[in-house]
C-alpha cells in the first residue's frame, strides 16, 4: 500500500508478483493502492496496477475513485492513463460529486478538457483545447441549461448546490464558478 503511495513501482511489481491482493484497503479512508498512486501523482505505478488487474473503479469509503482523486488535485497526466484503461468518468462519490465536478471546483482547466473530450471526435477535441477557463465554465452552463438541469453543480456532481451544508472542518468547499 505504502509502496504504492510513495511510488515505488518496482516494490509494488515485486509484491504483485508475490501474491500481494492488489485491492486490498489499507488506509483510514479505505483506499486501494491504485487510489493512492493516482492521488499522489505515480504513473508508473498507477501502469504496474492497471496492468495487474488493480479494479480501476474501486471506490473509498466516501465513494471517490482513482479517477476522482487523480483529478481532485489536477493530475492530467493520470486522469488520461486513467480514461485510457477504462476509468468511468460518470461514477458519483456517496456525495454526488464526479471526476469532473472535482476537476472543476479545483481549477484544474487541462483536466476538465480532458474529461469534457472524453470519447469525442478530433474536432471537438481540438475545440475544447482552444477555450479559456472562463469559456469552458461558460460552455458547462449552458449544457446544464441545454439538460434543463437547475444548475452547473448538479451537472458536475458539486455538493454546494445539491443540499449539501458547507463543512469546512471536514475540507468541504464551495463551488468556485460563483454562477451557481
Amino acid at each position: 500500500m505504502w509502496a504504492a503511495a510513495f511510488g515505488h513501482a518496482g516494490l509494488v511489481q515485486l509484491l504483485a508478483a508475490r501474491g500481494a491482493h492488489l485491492d486490498a484497503r489499507g488506509s483510514r479512508a479505505g483506499r486501494t493502492a491504485l487510489q493512492l498512486a493516482a492521488a499522489n501523482d505515480h504513473s508508473d505505478v498507477v501502469e504496474a496496477l492497471i496492468e495487474r488487474g488493480a479494479q480501476i473503479n474501486a471506490q473509498d469509503l466516501e465513494g471517490a475513485s482513482a479517477l476522482m482523486l487523480a483529478a481532485e488535485k489536477g493530475h492530467t497526466a493520470i486522469v488520461q492513463q486513467l480514461l485510457r484503461a477504462g476509468a468511468d468518468p460518470a461514477l458519483r462519490s456517496h456525495r454526488g460529486e464526479t471526476a469532473l465536478g472535482f476537476a472543476t471546483m479545483g481549477g484544474y482547466t487541462p483536466v476538465v478538457r480532458v474529461l469534457l473530450a472524453g470519447q469525442q471526435n478530433g474536432a471537438a477535441t481540438e475545440l475544447l483545447e482552444e477555450l479559456s477557463h472562463e469559456q469552458l465554465v461558460m460552455l458547462v452552463h449552458q449544457l446544464a441549461a441545454a439538460l434543463q438541469v437547475r444548475s452547473c453543480c448538479l451537472l458536475l456532481g458539486c455538493w454546494c448546490c445539491s443540499g449539501w451544508t458547507a463543512d469546512t472542518s471536514r475540507g468541504n468547499r464551495p463551488c468556485r464558478c460563483r454562477q451557481c
